[in-house]
C-alpha cells in the first residue's frame, strides 16, 4: 500500500530515556564538565544550538535524545554507543551483535 508507514516500535529495554540521561550525566561528571560546558561543546561540535536547560531535561529523562546526538556525545564523552543504550554496556550481545 503506497503512502503508508509502519509505526516505530522500540525494542523493549534498548532505549530508556532515564537510563540514557543518567549515563550522559555520569559521563559529564566523570569528565568534570558542567551542564553549561557540555551545552557549549555540543553546540560547537554539532553546529546545532544546545542550551543548558536542554541538557538538564535530557539528563532527567524528560527530553528525547535524538539519534544524531549520540555520536556527538560518544565522541565528546569518550564513551561507546553501548554505554548509553544497553543495560550492561560491557555486554554487546544485548544489542544482537
Amino acid at each position: 500500500m503506497r503512502g503508508t508507514t509502519t509505526p516505530f516500535h522500540p525494542v523493549p529495554g534498548l532505549y530508556d530515556r532515564k537510563r540514557v540521561g543518567r549515563r550522559i550525566k555520569n559521563a559529564r561528571h566523570d569528565r568534570g564538565q558542567s551542564v553549561e560546558d557540555l551545552a557549549r561543546a555540543i553546540t560547537a561540535v554539532s553546529g546545532e544550538y544546545m542550551s543548558p536547560n536542554m541538557i538538564k531535561n535530557m539528563e532527567a529523562g524528560r527530553k528525547r535524545i535524538e539519534a544524531a546526538l549520540l555520536p556527538v556525545l560518544s565522541y565528546m564523552q569518550q564513551k561507546s554507543f553501548a554505554y548509553y543504550l544497553l543495560d550492561d554496556p560491557s555486554d554487546s550481545r544485548q544489542a544482537g551483535y
